[in-house]
């Protein structure tokens, strides 16, 4: 198998992703939110022509506060069906899902699993979800002043437009871009809107300098993945296409 030497001793595998699984967007699920990572889960193993796997990380942020539960990961396996499989939960604040797929990608190209899915799943739809993403800040220093995540996300914003300068429309086409994406994308929330330049600069201000489109909606989802060895990755493939 082709590896990286890092050093004397530390050897590491490349890794592909194999297989990808993805569920509508939705403001409000019918689907619990084990269902929701399962489902993504058994889309990604489907596309990789896999019927199992070593290792699950199941990246979620609010299913503690919204739904009351921990162990998000066993859960998500065994709705899965994948039982007997090391299952981790990973919470990175909003940066979970990229954790639980560095986890996913190390676990593989060290050598401690063959294959690994990294899927994250969030019902935000349930309960009070902004004064639950507001915990992720500090609070000790944080909340107690008030400070939200799209305060502190407003506040970043602004320092960057003090230091760098930019011109006033630099931002503008974050938005514009992720809407025309989310056209050719038939599990997105807003697949079916198009949103104009103009429409980002007018929109209502939510917190400045933020307006609406430069802030993410309150919604239902999930996506997964299948990581394996890339020497394995054309195998998978071959096999699954025939």
């Amino acid at each position: 198998m082709s590896r990286y030497r890092l050093g004397p001793e530390v050897v590491v595998r490349s890794v592909s992703i194999v297989g990808i699984g993805m569920i509508p967007v939705a403001k409000a699920s019918r689907m619990t939110l084990r269902q929701l990572g399962a489902a993504a889960t058994l889309k990604a193993m489907e596309a990789a022509g896999v019927e199992a796997a070593d290792a699950l990380y199941a990246a979620n942020m609010l299913g503690d506060e919204l739904q009351g539960q921990k162990q998000v990961a066993a859960l998500i396996a065994d709705e899965a069906r994948l039982f007997g499989i090391e299952a981790l939960q990973v919470q990175a604040a909003t940066a979970s899902g990229a954790a639980a797929l560095r986890m996913a990608y190390l676990a593989v190209a060290s050598g401690e699993a063959e294959l690994a899915l990294a899927v994250g799943a969030e019902k935000m739809s349930e309960g009070a979800a902004v004064p639950a993403i507001t915990k992720s800040l500090d609070a000790e220093r944080e909340v107690v002043t008030g400070a939200t995540l799209i305060s502190k996300n407003a506040e970043l914003t602004r320092l960057y437009f003090e230091r760098y300068a930019p011109p006033a429309d630099a931002l503008v086409h974050f938005p514009v871009n992720a809407h025309r994406n989310a056209r050719h994308n038939p599990n997105a929330l807003f697949r079916n809107r198009s949103v104009s330049p103009r429409a980002v600069r007018t929109a209502r201000t939510i917190h400045p300098p933020l307006r609406l489109y430069d802030c993410s909606p309150i919604c239902d989802g999930a996506a997964a993945v299948v990581l394996a060895p890339t020497d394995e990755a054309d195998r998978l493939i071959e096999y699954y296409l025939n």
